[in-house]
């Protein structure tokens, strides 16, 4: 849980990082209207009803504008140690907002650390919208490790 408030709160130094300007963060009631608009057009009737719940309860979906100006999502998993779940949790996430609203989202990580078996596909780079490439990296953000207590 102090992970995710962390992460929540550094929503736009998140963003900034990405080269992104943070607009807002979703709430779940936001997140919740989004699936809903999905599921009544049938843009979600394909998808399980355990992925769209998960879906909804995202750790963080914020909106960004692009140096363009364009809007864009960014769906972000939080975690001490991101790993191979995190990755395909943010990814999908990212995906479903794509398809959902016709709008490019990004997927990203939060973590104090990362797995070594995903470390090829993170990047602290430029970020990749979902869709941009078939060999999209992940943005990962470094939270700051815990100090300890005096």
């Amino acid at each position: 849980m102090f992970m995710e408030r962390i992460a929540r709160e550094d929503g736009g130094i998140i963003a900034s990082d990405m080269g992104l300007q943070w607009r807002k963060t979703l709430d779940r009631s936001e997140v919740a209207q989004i699936a809903d608009r999905a599921r009544l057009s049938g843009a979600a009737a394909d998808i399980p009803r355990d992925y769209m719940r998960a879906f909804v309860r995202a750790d963080l979906i914020f909106e960004a504008t692009d140096r363009s100006g364009n809007e864009t999502y960014v769906a972000v998993e939080i975690s001490y140690t991101a790993d191979e779940r995190d990755v395909i949790r943010a990814t999908r996430h990212a995906e479903y907002l794509t398809r959902f609203t016709g709008t490019p989202a990004y997927a990203a990580i939060a973590s104090v650390h990362t797995d070594n078996r995903i470390a090829d596909i993170m990047t602290e780079g430029t970020p990749q919208s979902h869709d941009s490439a078939p060999e999209t990296k992940v943005f990962w953000s470094r939270l700051p490790e815990m100090e300890p207590a005096n």
